[in-house]
């Protein structure tokens, strides 16, 4: 890979953290952003009026969502995460799980720690709530110990 393009993939995946952290749990957005304006990179440079008249935004969130991609360090999120540990995967690199991308709205951005080829092994959820019962956490226990 030449010198630009890893430039230029290295701004997408900064562009990438950027939009993710303006829209945390709506990748069908984050794609939306990237399918009207070419690219993530060219997403988080777009004015208030583009937001608006091309991507389904109030005047009002569009104003917010550009201030947002001004103020927000994407760069600092990358480095806090590098000095962690922590790799961030967007959804077209080659280490992001294939399992978890053909998921309906799939996280666009993923941060993980460890080995991410372990995700590709077959696997198991358990999904509930933050307060759970006495009854759903036996539940829980019995199904997930087999």
């Amino acid at each position: 890979m030449k010198k630009t393009e890893n430039a230029n993939s290295q701004n997408e995946l900064l562009a990438m953290i950027k939009l993710n952290a303006a829209f945390p749990y709506s990748a069908n957005k984050i794609d939306q952003l990237i399918n009207i304006f070419g690219s993530a990179e060219e997403a988080v440079k777009a004015s208030a009026k583009d937001l608006f008249e091309n991507a389904s935004f109030t005047l009002d969130s569009a104003e917010k969502a550009v201030k947002f991609f001004k103020e927000f360090s994407s760069e600092k999120e990358m480095m806090m995460a590098e000095k962690n540990g922590i790799k961030i995967l967007a959804r077209n690199s080659p280490e992001y799980p294939k399992k978890l991308a053909f998921i309906y709205d799939s996280p666009a951005i993923l941060y993980s720690k460890g080995d991410c080829s372990k995700l590709e092994m077959p696997s198991a959820a358990i999904v509930g709530t933050r307060h759970p019962s006495h009854y759903g956490m036996r539940m829980a226990y019995c199904l997930s110990a087999g």
